[in-house]
């Protein structure tokens, strides 16, 4: 059954309310709003990391010393391509042999705070450039434990263990990074954290992402500029049947062989 409207008759109108549309705020207005944001925020960030932040008890800095009795130092030099990447010349790379036929592989890098330098540059770790240039990371439960006492303060070493893809070597190495002559300790990651049976980049891409939001925390929280006075050592050795005599190789070289002022 169809209805229809006969002629003549009118249909009934239905209002519908209209929302009459907002008036929009004057661009100047907004203008002035978000500025006075940044202003504000820029204030805040060189309030916090310059009116009195705390200054450490002592500031550290990593000197190799001469080499031991019994051990001799034979330099190795970076390519240019290399120092580029590293945005600094203050370097030293190279090798201590010991007469017990040791080895133990040194790397320290300085960055005055004059040349404004970010934190990118203390990334430059094995387990992120080892695992570009043919190393595996080798999961092992525990890990080794290295420190060292410098001027009265304990330095936990960063610890890992690689094997080169070329030719199965074993290597322990460790590291660790000063800021304004104080512990800048980023890499608590464990292996488990990184993703599996992920390629080299992937593996990379999350060490990096974990690394640079622990930088950024970590120099929020002690109030020191990303853009302060910087440091980084390695040392490595070869492992063999033991682990545990190149952790005490390591150990004592660097206890025995670097100083804190």
């Amino acid at each position: 059954m169809q209805c229809s409207a006969s002629l003549g008759e009118t249909s009934p109108t239905v209002f519908i309310p209209q929302r009459l549309p907002s008036a929009p705020m004057p661009s100047f207005k907004r203008g002035i709003g978000l500025n006075f944001l940044f202003i504000a925020g820029v204030c805040a960030v060189w309030s916090w990391f310059n009116l009195s932040p705390p200054k450490p008890e002592r500031f550290l800095q990593f000197k190799v010393k001469t080499p031991p009795e019994g051990w001799s130092f034979q330099e190795i030099p970076l390519g240019d391509e290399v120092i580029a990447t590293l945005a600094t010349t203050d370097l030293l790379n190279g090798q201590y042999l010991s007469a017990e036929g040791d080895r133990v592989s040194v790397f320290l890098a300085n960055w005055s705070g004059e040349n404004g330098i970010g934190l990118e540059v203390l990334g430059h770790r094995p387990d992120y450039c080892w695992l570009g240039t043919g190393w595996n990371f080798i999961e092992i439960n525990p890990l080794p434990k290295i420190s060292i006492i410098l001027e009265g303060q304990s330095i936990p070493q960063t610890v890992r263990l690689f094997k080169s893809q070329l030719d199965g070597a074993v290597e322990l190495a460790a590291w660790s990074a000063l800021l304004d002559g104080r512990l800048c300790d980023v890499d608590n990651y464990t292996l488990t954290d990184l993703p599996k049976d992920a390629g080299v980049p992937e593996i990379q891409r999350a060490i990096d992402l974990r690394r640079t939001m622990g930088f950024l925390l970590n120099s929020v929280l002690t109030r020191r500029k990303p853009t302060g006075r910087k440091q980084f050592i390695r040392v490595s050795t070869h492992v063999g049947s033991d682990i545990n005599e190149s952790v005490k190789i390591l150990t004592e070289f660097l206890q025995n062989s670097i100083s804190g002022t």
